[in-house]
């Protein structure tokens, strides 16, 4: 019948209106009541807000309970030239209580209905970028989702350590202090001899309508990304329910021809600007590297003591900040990996799951 209640363990999609609360109630017993994400502020904003249409997901529930949640956040991809529908997974929770084999079977199912519902739903491609509890569960020959790239960290001192970061746990503080101060130096020289281009710097405290233009110039050099035009950034940086973002321009001739999106954290123990998202109309990396250098700069004068950035090798993130003095901290330091996954929902998918091409920035993620 249609109005059959739902059996306990079926697994059925997400209906914000009658389910928002008890996600939130598995949220806050997953990860603590005080996490920022519990807030059903971030919630309406991830699902109901999106920009390309309403979000969704799986869930399952026991006694009334939601025991097992996948969130699906819409994304627009560009591939090849074309752009599709994505679907972005996160949030994918079980209930700590059910025990080992339980909770496996739970995310499991959930998972696996997840990828019916996204494909019913009209999205080409998934993405997912998972835990180290999800990650073994997602890529495992049941659900079949595959590693496209392992970003890395990259890093720059700013006014020196207070306490030195867990990649650095290893080394003598000694040598952390010596190496610190050197590296700083090494920096400043190189930045004496970074030209800066033409053009200035402009800090944006609301969307810009030459963003959908900068968008338009750059995906002509992009062959796999999210896009970027202006809905997409207004509703990711500008109107977030929790986190403050500084959204720095480069302006040519009246054209905006590069940004570059910042926020500050506590990372790695340390006072941290982070470096989430950047475009620039091309893929020369200096444009980029000039707002950049300005971030850190002002990050200095703020007290910060580390800049941080995720990048992947290759393209134009990645040489701006190698240009602005960063270095990539090796993997088997890095305290937490991240891994782009994929899954092919339709046949116009599937260069997705090439990672040449693949242009990400930390903000394509929710956690930043």
């Amino acid at each position: 019948m249609l109005n059959e209640r739902p059996r306990d363990g079926m697994v059925r999609p997400y209906r914000p209106e009658e389910d928002e609360a008890d996600v939130l109630q598995l949220r806050a017993t997953v990860w603590g009541a005080d996490h920022p994400h519990t807030d059903a502020r971030f919630l309406s904003w991830l699902l109901r807000q999106n920009p390309v249409r309403e979000g969704s997901g799986a869930l399952t529930r026991q006694a009334g309970q939601v025991i097992a949640f996948a969130g699906l956040s819409p994304r627009m991809m560009s591939l090849n030239g074309k752009v599709i529908q994505a679907a972005h997974g996160l949030d994918l929770m079980v209930d700590p209580f059910l025990g080992g084999m339980l909770s496996g079977r739970c995310g499991l199912k959930v998972s696996a209905a997840w990828a019916r519902f996204a494909t019913d739903q009209g999205f080409s491609f998934g993405v997912v970028f998972p835990n180290e509890n999800s990650f073994r569960l997602l890529t495992s020959g049941r659900l079949q989702w595959r590693v496209i790239l392992e970003p890395h960290l990259c890093v720059r001192p700013l006014n020196g350590f207070s306490a030195r970061p867990n990649f650095l746990s290893r080394i003598p503080a000694w040598a952390t202090r010596l190496g610190t101060a050197m590296l700083s130096k090494g920096i400043h020289l190189l930045q004496r001899w970074n030209k800066t281009p033409a053009g200035r710097l402009v800090e944006l405290v609301e969307t810009d309508e030459r963003l959908d233009a900068l968008w338009m110039r750059a995906s002509q050099h992009l062959k796999t990304a999210f896009v970027r035009d202006r809905r997409y950034l207004n509703w990711r940086y500008f109107h977030h329910p929790i986190y403050r973002y500084r959204f720095l321009g480069w302006e040519i001739d009246g054209r905006l021809a590069a940004f570059v999106v910042t926020t500050t954290r506590d990372i790695l123990g340390l006072k941290s600007l982070l470096i989430v998202d950047a475009l620039s109309e091309s893929d020369d990396a200096d444009l980029l590297s000039a707002i950049i250098r300005h971030a850190v700069r002002q990050g200095a004068r703020d007290g910060l003591e580390l800049c941080a950035a995720q990048s992947c090798e290759g393209h134009s993130l990645d040489q701006a900040l190698s240009k602005s003095g960063f270095f990539t901290v090796p993997q088997k330091y890095n305290p937490k990996r991240f891994f782009l996954t994929g899954l092919v929902l339709s046949p116009e998918g599937n260069d997705a799951l090439k990672p040449d091409g693949w242009y990400f920035t930390w903000g394509d993620m929710d956690v930043v």
